[in-house]
C-alpha cells in the first residue's frame, strides 16, 4: 500500500493483491518506522461504518469504506473513490483509494511532425 499525503489530503493506492487480500479480511495496514516510532496506516471496512472517511488515532491514519463500498470496490472495475469529509473550522480532508490496474497499456509511434519555416 502506498501513501501520499498533502495538507489536508490523503491518497493510498493498493496494488491488486493489496485490493484482493483487503476484500477477504476487510484490513490492510502498514508502516514506516522512525527509530523507536512507527508512522501507521490502514484501510479497513466493516458494519460500524455507515459513511466513508477517516480518522487519525493513537498514531495510526484509519481510512474506511461502508462494506457495500468496499464489496462494489473490489468486486468491479471500479478504480477510485473519493470523500471529502468536514473536520471542523470550515476545513476538510480528503480521501482518496485507488486501485493500480493491471490492464497492460500497448505504445503506440507518434509520427513525427515536420516543420517548415517560411
Amino acid at each position: 500500500m502506498k501513501i501520499r499525503i498533502k495538507g489536508n489530503t490523503i491518497r493510498i493506492r493498493l496494488s491488486k493483491s493489496e485490493v484482493d487480500r483487503f476484500a477477504v479480511n476487510h484490513r490492510i495496514e502498514d508502516h514506516t518506522e522512525f527509530g523507536d516510532t512507527k508512522f501507521s496506516y490502514a484501510l479497513v471496512s466493516g458494519p460500524q461504518y455507515a459513511q466513508m472517511g477517516a480518522d487519525f488515532k493513537d498514531g495510526i491514519i484509519t481510512m474506511f469504506l461502508t462494506e457495500k463500498q468496499a464489496e462494489e470496490w473490489t468486486k468491479t472495475t471500479l478504480i477510485g473513490l473519493e470523500n471529502d469529509m468536514p473536520i471542523g473550522n470550515g476545513k476538510t480532508c480528503m480521501s482518496f483509494w485507488r486501485k493500480i490496474s493491471n490492464v497492460l497499456m500497448k505504445l503506440t509511434k507518434i509520427k513525427p511532425i515536420n516543420l517548415i519555416t517560411l
